[in-house]
């Protein structure tokens, strides 16, 4: 996965769903009523997260409430 690491976040489709520790970049539904990069910062957070299969699967992670809009390695991994 270092190779992927050069800083651009990548499709939600093809992070990695075997408990690697990632980075998610979420962005809460308030994001779309946004008119400055001020507010936008504030609505969107990158947070560190891995897959679990528990219960059939899905992301855990520390952070902000939203939707997942792309991953990269997390720096830890690198």
């Amino acid at each position: 996965m270092a190779g992927l690491d050069d800083g651009t976040w990548h499709c939600m489709t093809d992070a990695p769903k075997d408990g690697t520790t990632v980075e998610l970049l979420v962005r809460h539904d308030y994001y779309r009523f946004c008119k400055t990069e001020e507010d936008r910062a504030r609505w969107e957070q990158a947070c560190t997260a891995k897959w679990i299969d528990h219960n059939g699967g899905g992301w855990m992670w520390d952070g902000i409430m939203g939707a997942h809009v792309g991953w990269r390695p997390a720096r830890s991994n690198v």
